[in-house]
């Protein structure tokens, strides 16, 4: 059960209570509720994030079945935490937070979620040879895999399958 009390008439603090426990909420409790609700938000079985295992931070699954209102209620678990002070162990990258603030990501925030993709990608851009497409072979399309373990493709641009990156569109 969860009730919110007003003993300040300025901040409504959250209490939680567990069904057949008892003992007053001084915070231990409520941080137990968030960290049980955490523990299942980031459960691989509903597949709404996806995990990076080098940085070890979390990112929204792209392929995930979940509605919006799903990602929105989530959202609002975490910011009722934040309210009533409770530190989670919620690992997302630096752009998240960006963009929480309403500020725009860059290519830059790329190396704080998947380092390896981004100097893969900086090496790309920095490469000055005319014989980018043969030492590349790289089109615009993305291939990457569902948390089934299914193989996804998605067109950069209009039958970017068949486009080969070289020097001119590179930048592109």
């Amino acid at each position: 059960m969860v009730a919110m009390e007003n003993p300040t008439n300025l901040k409504k603090q959250l209490v939680v209570e567990f069904d057949g426990e008892q003992g007053v909420d001084e915070g231990g409790v409520s941080k137990e509720f968030f960290q049980l609700v955490v523990e299942e938000i980031f459960n691989p079985d509903f597949a709404m994030f996806t995990l990076n295992q080098e940085t070890e931070t979390y990112w929204f699954n792209p392929t995930s079945f979940e509605s919006d209102a799903q990602f929105t209620l989530i959202g609002i678990i975490l910011g009722l935490a934040i309210y009533n002070n409770v530190i989670l162990d919620v690992h997302f990258p630096m752009v998240l937070y960006r963009k929480l603030l309403g500020r725009r990501g860059s290519f830059r925030d790329l190396y704080g979620w998947n380092p390896g993709l981004a100097r893969g990608l900086q090496y790309l851009l920095d490469y000055q040879s005319s014989d980018i497409e043969d030492v590349f072979m790289q089109s615009f399309r993305i291939t990457y895999q569902d948390v089934f373990g299914t193989l996804l493709t998605h067109d950069l641009k209009d039958n970017g399958e068949e486009i080969l990156v070289n020097q001119e569109n590179k930048q592109v």
